[in-house]
C-alpha cells in the first residue's frame, strides 16, 4: 500500500525543510536582541508617574513661539494633553480641551507626535498652546504609555490627576471644574 500523504523531512537532503529550521533560528537569533534593544530604548514598559509626584522638569517652544517651562508655570494649575495624528480618540480630545479652556480659562498644553502638516491644521482648531514632539521626547520623559493621555498639574508642580483614552466631553468638563475649585478630585 503506498502513502499519499505528504512526509516532512528537515535532514540535509530536504532542502526546503530545513531551509524552514534556518529562518527559525535567524529569527530566534536575532529577534529576540533586536526586541529587547527596541524596548529598552523606547521605554515600550514604562510605569506612569505617580499621582502627587513632581512633573519633570521641561522647558519647550510651542506653536505660537512661546516658551513654556516648569519653572514658570510654578504656582499655576495646567492640564498637560499628550495627543498622536493617527488617534480619533485624540483629535475628540483636543476638541474637548479647547472648549474647556473656552468655558473654565484654564491653561492647556497639547503635546503631539504629529508633523508640522498636522500642527498648521490643529492650530486652526483649538486655541490652546501646542507642541510638536516628533521624536516622542517628552513622551519619554513624562513616561506616557499611550495616547490620549491627560495630565492635571496643581501649583506645586505635582501631579493631580492622570487620565487615559478617550473621555466624555461633561465628565471631562466636570474634572476640570473640580480641579480648578481646589477640591478633590475621584480617584
Amino acid at each position: 500500500m503506498i502513502n499519499n500523504y505528504p512526509t516532512f523531512d528537515a535532514n540535509i537532503t530536504n532542502p526546503q525543510g530545513s531551509k524552514h529550521y534556518a529562518y527559525i533560528y535567524l529569527i530566534l537569533l536575532f529577534g529576540a536582541p533586536i526586541s529587547i534593544f527596541l524596548f529598552l530604548k523606547y521605554n515600550v514598559f514604562l510605569e506612569p508617574l505617580p499621582i502627587g509626584s513632581d512633573i519633570p522638569s521641561f522647558s519647550f517652544v510651542t506653536s505660537m513661539n512661546n516658551t513654556i517651562s516648569s519653572d514658570n508655570l510654578k504656582g499655576k494649575k495646567y492640564i498637560m494633553l499628550f495627543v498622536s495624528p493617527a488617534c480619533e480618540h485624540c483629535k475628540v480630545e483636543m476638541k474637548n480641551y479647547s472648549q474647556i479652556k473656552k468655558d473654565q480659562n484654564i491653561i492647556v498644553i497639547a503635546i503631539s507626535s504629529g508633523t508640522s502638516e498636522f500642527l498648521k491644521l490643529i492650530n486652526k482648531q483649538v486655541i490652546y498652546e501646542f507642541i510638536l514632539d516628533s521624536n516622542n521626547t517628552y513622551r519619554q520623559i513624562f513616561k506616557i504609555t499611550a495616547v490620549p493621555s491627560i495630565l492635571f498639574v496643581s501649583e506645586e508642580g505635582k501631579i493631580a490627576y492622570r487620565l487615559l483614552g478617550e473621555r466624555s466631553f461633561s465628565n471631562d468638563s466636570n474634572l476640570a471644574a473640580i480641579f480648578m475649585q481646589n477640591k478633590i478630585l475621584p480617584k
